[in-house]
């Protein structure tokens, strides 16, 4: 949609030692790459509270790299789910949850659920950021690594 950008963000976490990354997307309505970003997460005690970690990241950088309404999307439901609800949160999580809701009111911002088969990139990206201990930002660019999976995301304009 002409006047929006898209976030896809995703986490990947393994309970058995606690290793945590956030992956993020920033789009432009044409699909173009706005920035792309990874990071290495510690102190995260689920893989919900990475995904939501990797959200307010997400949403903290792209409210500085775009001054229109960003819809963001994420495939975990239950994250979704949370920040879509119109009651207080009563979780342990919420005060990520209530920093997101706030970083989503400053322009009017969405969240939606997609499927994990649409969100590969910011999946790949916090794989990256997990496995390699790694924290990065690329500016309207990607890591080379990533170069075919975030090419054929990209190719699809927001609907």
């Amino acid at each position: 949609m002409e006047g929006w950008v898209k976030l896809n963000v995703d986490g990947s976490y393994i309970q058995n030692d606690g290793q945590a990354g956030a992956g993020m997307i920033l789009r432009d309505h044409q699909g173009e790459v706005i920035y792309t970003a990874c990071r290495c997460l510690v102190n995260c005690s689920s893989a919900l509270e990475e995904e939501l970690a990797a959200c307010e990241e997400g949403l903290r950088l792209a409210l500085n790299w775009s001054v229109q309404p960003i819809v963001v999307e994420m495939d975990c439901s239950v994250g979704v789910a949370m920040l879509n609800a119109a009651t207080k949160d009563k979780s342990s999580l919420v005060h990520l949850v209530t920093s997101i809701k706030e970083l989503l009111n400053e322009k009017g911002s969405t969240v939606t659920k997609i499927h994990r088969s649409q969100n590969m990139s910011s999946h790949t990206m916090a794989k990256l950021g997990r496995s390699k201990a790694r924290t990065q930002f690329w500016i309207r660019n990607f890591p080379q690594e990533l170069h075919d999976i975030v090419t054929n995301e990209c190719n699809f304009p927001i609907s």
